[in-house]
């Protein structure tokens, strides 16, 4: 008879790898830069000491944006080059992912995780985006890792978990609600806390306050700034609570047929209960269900953040919610390959070229093939401008201290409304570009302004809800 042959964790670990790669490097290159991509690239040409001081007057933690200085200067500014450093850092976290797999269930479990996170439409996105979230998701990821090993297996993680989330907070400042969920972890299990966790949690908070201390005063800045202005997130209302839930699980199909699929595990299989489940699926429901709702408060009482960019890396508990259930279970025969079934909503939802609504790449070709060299180009609103050089011309979004003068020159310029329109003597042509301004400004009168002024020649309308207007001038 033929030995079965049983992979390494190893083996399974660079398979994975392997899975990640195969998915997102034909694709790399395949959506826009768009969204806040361009703000970060930009800023990571700077000097390092000039790039923070940038980067402390925004919303933006520094930690990315230092990496991200660096990739550039190795490999430029293209799509493939931005976005292979955040490929990289999702490698990383397949691999301490499968590690925290492999602390709670068998191999084929932890590879059935993993592997629900890289079919997570957001966590895809995530892999390619020019941004930090990828970056906060593996922080994220060893912060559970190690927590687990400090709560469950007593180890001395003191050291490693209060680096982790020094690193969270530098990377992003919703890493603050992370140091409240493991507060609120803290005091859930206080009964179980023997003399030498309450040590490890002393030196961890201890260590973790000491590598933040140059953060310490922009973190309470911006805080305040955060409390005080808001932010640019909509007001959060009940239904986002189900809504982003969907998203969390790429859509409603996924959803309801992950709960049917695991109601029906749960009938074609025999329960092995255990105490240690019912400890384990706890502190995964209460980081799941607790960070959500914590998030979903703070929206509600204070300034919105219950965005779905925010809270991605929460896929990661509610995928070991779904699989703790499922792998509490006895499956004998060729029922020990049911567990698998649960790929099947992913795999049916997984967008291959993540979508992210935004057309900026074609509508800038257009731009380009009906502007001359007497062509004013108008857009709003103005916040624009690094995503129009970035696909214009990428030698000026290089040169990053002319990039305004240089766009200028080209004929782009940013408008709030019709008094900052400037027509010169030598003028033909007018193309504005309307990026979704209604947003942030509703009331412009621009097109009004325009119809009026000048002869109407065409409208064209792209994804972002961006639309494009050419006239000529009478």
């Amino acid at each position: 008879m033929l030995k079965k042959v049983e992979m390494s964790d190893q083996k399974i670990i660079i398979a994975l790898i392997l899975l990640q790669l195969v998915l997102c490097m034909p694709v790399i290159g395949l959506f826009p830069i768009s969204l806040d991509e361009p703000f970060s690239i930009y800023h990571a040409q700077f000097p390092v000491g000039e790039m923070l001081t940038e980067v402390a007057q925004g919303n933006n933690s520094p930690l990315h944006f230092v990496g991200l200085h660096y990739w550039v200067k190795m490999f430029g500014i293209s799509p493939l080059s931005v976005r292979s450093l955040s490929l990289l850092i999702s490698l990383f976290s397949i691999a301490f992912l499968y590690k925290l797999g492999r602390k709670l269930w068998k191999k084929e479990y932890a590879a059935i995780l993993v592997v629900l996170f890289i079919l997570s439409r957001f966590n895809h996105f995530v892999a390619m985006e020019a941004r930090m979230y990828g970056l906060f998701t593996l922080f994220f990821i060893l912060i559970l890792y190690d927590f687990y090993r400090l709560l469950f297996e007593d180890k001395k993680v003191f050291l490693t978990l209060g680096i982790w989330n020094a690193l969270l907070l530098y990377t992003h400042y919703l890493g603050g609600v992370i140091i409240l969920m493991e507060c609120a972890v803290f005091i859930a299990y206080y009964s179980q806390w023997n003399r030498n966790k309450w040590i490890q949690v002393g030196l961890t908070i201890g260590l973790g306050g000491v590598l933040f201390i140059p953060g310490i005063s922009i973190f309470l800045n911006r805080a305040a700034d955060f409390n005080s202005n808001g932010t640019w997130v909509p007001e959060a209302e009940l239904y986002d609570l189900w809504a982003n839930l969907v998203k969390l699980f790429n859509n409603r199909f996924t959803i309801l047929t992950t709960i049917g699929l695991v109601a029906m595990l749960i009938y074609f299989s025999k329960s092995r209960h255990k105490d240690s489940y019912d400890r384990r699926l706890t502190f995964f429901l209460l980081w799941c269900a607790g960070a959500y709702l914590l998030m979903f408060a703070i929206s509600w009482t204070v300034q919105p953040i219950f965005f779905i960019k925010y809270l991605q890396f929460l896929s990661i508990p509610m995928f070991i919610v779904v699989i703790d259930i499922v792998a509490n279970r006895e499956f004998e025969g060729k029922k020990k390959y049911l567990p698998f079934l649960l790929l099947l909503p992913f795999i049916a939802s997984y967008r291959f070229v993540p979508d992210v609504n935004r057309e900026t790449d074609v509508m800038v070709e257009y731009v380009k093939e009906k502007k001359t060299d007497n062509t004013l180009v108008l857009y709003c609103p103005e916040h624009y401008e690094l995503t129009l050089a970035y696909h214009y011309e990428s030698e000026y979004f290089s040169d990053y201290e002319n990039t305004t003068s240089r766009m200028k020159s080209a004929g782009f310029s940013s408008i709030y409304e019709p008094s900052d329109i400037m027509l010169q003597a030598t003028t033909e042509q007018v193309i504005y570009l309307d990026l979704d301004s209604k947003v942030l400004n509703p009331d412009n009168a621009i097109i009004s302004f325009l119809d009026e002024s000048c002869q109407f020649v065409e409208s064209k309308t792209f994804k972002g809800d961006f639309k494009v207007y050419r006239y000529k001038i009478d």
